[in-house]
């Protein structure tokens, strides 16, 4: 029955070398429909060089939904009520593609039918000599045909694959047992594979699906980093913009903690100026949110010595973190841990290579800050430094011009009041004259009484008349005439004492105290 199938397979085999050769589909179709002839060829299939299905026969057409197993090498199995065998197909030494043929066991079950006819019949003919022999022929050929479809059911119910026919003899049931075993020993080989490849690709499945979660976790992470980074960019510029107009240090620092407070954000801040002469911190201001542990928080007041704070890196531009300030023992630390505040950033504000400043800012976690907050810190230390520097330059100007103001009156006025002297002085020196000659040779005898009496009424008669010398648009010509015509009235009891106040007064140098 194999022999008689690979005969056949060879046969259509060679016809097909055209239509495959011509890639013909339909000749090679009408080649296989010549095994309609052929009672017990169930189905068949003619595949090209690829392995792919060319053409295809089926004895019922109901069956033309059959699915083909793939082009396997040369060879036959057996099967449930059937068998199949692949034949390569050649032209010349190269080959065009490969023969699928599968057939049914009637043949085979005609031919049993045959072996028992016969055998019934010699039985009849040779009952009684041949019982015993019957008796054997039943163990040998009816036995493991029972045997070889127990096993199938068995594998057919449990597919269990790894179950073996027990083979009795070289006869055909041998072959038949050996054909079934191979086909259990393929379909067992080809599961495995199966379950190999399966695990294999859920391993890749998972594999794969690990680095795309892996991926998208990165690149979440680096969205996340280019928003912070946008966002600290932004409030630089924010509050870059908003102290570019201040023009006094503590608008600044008051600028720049509250947008801090508001926008990193912070639970604390503060920014401590720095003395190089003394080496001590001022307080320049400072914020605490409202999460902070005390409304209005002080860590150092006016004149620390920054050895005594734990800052004194920033000397050196190096910027200060603490992760955990309740594992350190820096006086800051110390301070910050008892305001509940676990980390902390300390950046020094450098102008021109020197510490001006430092900027400190606080929350109440720990390791709460990050490298890119720290290096948005560092960042804005640099506007802030430049800022304050120039608004403290800026008040020192304005302390400077104020002075210069106070100055430059106090001058103005010193001069006004000399020029004031030098003219009561001039006219007391006309005065003097004028009576000089009018009475060169006039005595006037005073008792002390007198004189005294005259001393007080040439005061009072000297502050009646000082809007005479200050009053504005006046010159020393008209002063003058008014004291020549006084003079000309006649004579007046305290003119001597008035011609004493005018020379006291020009040996004063003009000075407004004398009058």
């Amino acid at each position: 029955m194999v022999d008689n199938l690979a005969s056949l397979a060879a046969v259509i085999g060679d016809s097909s070398t055209a239509a495959l050769t011509f890639n013909d589909p339909f000749v090679a179709r009408e080649i296989l429909k010549s095994l309609n002839n052929q009672p017990h060829i169930v189905a068949a299939c003619t595949y090209d060089k690829n392995g792919r299905p060319f053409a295809s026969y089926h004895r019922n057409p109901a069956q033309k939904g059959l699915v083909f197993p793939a082009a396997q090498p040369d060879g036959y199995e057996f099967g449930d009520n059937r068998l199949a065998m692949f034949r390569h197909i050649d032209l010349k030494g190269e080959k065009l593609g490969a023969i699928y043929i599968q057939s049914d066991l009637e043949e085979l079950a005609d031919r049993l039918r045959q072996y028992v006819s016969i055998t019934v019949v010699v039985l009849l003919v040779s009952l009684l000599a041949g019982l015993a022999l019957s008796s054997r022929l039943q163990r040998l050929v009816s036995e493991p045909i029972l045997k070889l479809a127990a096993t199938a059911k068995a594998v057919s119910s449990h597919k269990n694959y790894s179950v073996r026919a027990l083979k009795t003899g070289e006869d055909e049931l041998g072959q038949l047992i050996d054909g079934f075993n191979e086909m259990l020993g393929q379909i067992q080989a080809r599961d495995a594979a199966l379950q190999t490849a399966h695990d294999h690709l859920e391993r890749r499945v998972e594999e794969r699906t690990r680095e795309l979660q892996q991926e998208i976790a990165e690149r979440r992470r680096a969205e996340e980093g280019l928003r912070q980074q946008v966002t600290r960019i932004s409030l630089l510029n924010s509050i870059t913009r908003a102290i570019a107009d201040r023009q006094d240090l503590e608008s600044v620092v008051h600028v720049v903690l509250r947008q801090l407070e508001d926008n990193l954000p912070i639970d604390f801040g503060s920014v401590y100026l720095f003395d190089p002469r003394t080496q001590t911190i001022t307080d320049a201001g400072r914020g605490g949110n409202q999460r902070a542990a005390r409304p209005d928080p002080v860590l150092f007041g006016n004149g620390v010595p920054i050895e005594l704070t734990g800052l004194q890196a920033c000397l050196r531009g190096e910027t200060i973190s603490f992760a955990d300030t309740a594992d350190g023992g820096f006086a800051i630390q110390q301070k910050l841990s008892a305001l509940s505040l676990r980390s902390a950033i300390a950046v020094p504000l450098m102008v021109e290579n020197e510490l001006f400043g430092i900027l400190l800012a606080a929350r109440r976690a720990a390791s709460a800050f990050s490298a890119g907050e720290s290096e948005f810190l560092r960042m804005l230390s640099e506007q802030v430094a430049l800022a304050a520097h120039q608004a403290r330059l800026h008040a020192q100007l304005r302390r400077a011009y104020d002075e210069l103001r106070q100055t430059q009156k106090a001058v103005m006025q010193e001069e006004r009041l000399r020029a004031l002297g030098q003219m009561a002085s001039g006219i007391a020196h006309d005065i003097n004259n004028a009576l000089c000659v009018a009475e060169p040779q006039q005595a006037i005898p005073q008792t002390v009484a007198e004189h005294q009496d005259g001393r007080r009424r040439h005061r009072a008669y000297c502050f009646a008349h000082a809007g005479i010398l200050s009053a504005p648009g006046q010159t020393g010509r008209g002063h003058r005439g008014r004291f020549e015509r006084i003079g000309r009235r006649g004579h007046r009891p305290d003119a001597p004492a008035l011609a004493r106040h005018a020379a006291v007064a020009r040996d004063h140098g003009g000075n407004g105290d004398a009058l």
